[in-house]
């Protein structure tokens, strides 16, 4: 049942994180340039962070590449260090792919980007509001996912 004030929460929340994102889609491709890396290389690499080893076709369906273009750019983020192949235990043929540590702490960059990025667009709203805002988006986090989850 939707309740009238959900329209309203999910707009504040949608502008809320609209105007963070003005703030860090910029660093993020900057970063990305840096590294030589693209969007579907970042996708892959939280993907495995988030949901745990990947095999080939797991990573290819998630990025919506053939499994050969997808084994093409594991090759590429295992050769620069940031992913790692290996074998499924109990079965040597299957190959997983995890996070290598130079892959974590790439992806550790991020969310004090984003967490800055809050913090900053926060920072000139009154104080007596963040006070009343505290404590119901503190509930609010214990009622939410532990990481992303892909949306089919």
């Amino acid at each position: 049942m939707k309740r009238r004030q959900d329209g309203e929460i999910v707009n504040a929340f949608h502008h809320l994180h609209a105007t963070v994102m003005s703030r860090v889609f910029p660093h993020m491709a900057r970063f990305l340039k840096g590294q030589e890396l693209s969007f579907q290389h970042l996708v892959t690499m939280f993907t495995i962070k988030f949901a745990g080893p990947q095999n080939i076709a797991a990573i290819a369906a998630e990025v919506e590449l053939t499994p050969t273009a997808a084994s093409r750019m594991v090759d590429r983020l295992v050769k620069a260090g940031f992913l790692d192949r290996t074998e499924k235990p109990g079965d040597r043929r299957q190959k997983l792919i995890t996070l290598t540590c130079k892959g974590q702490a790439l992806l550790a960059e991020f969310p004090a980007v984003t967490t800055q990025s809050y913090a900053e667009v926060l920072a000139p709203l009154p104080e007596d509001l963040l006070g009343r805002l505290a404590e119901p988006m503190n509930e609010l986090r214990e009622h939410l996912p532990d990481g992303p989850r892909r949306q089919s």
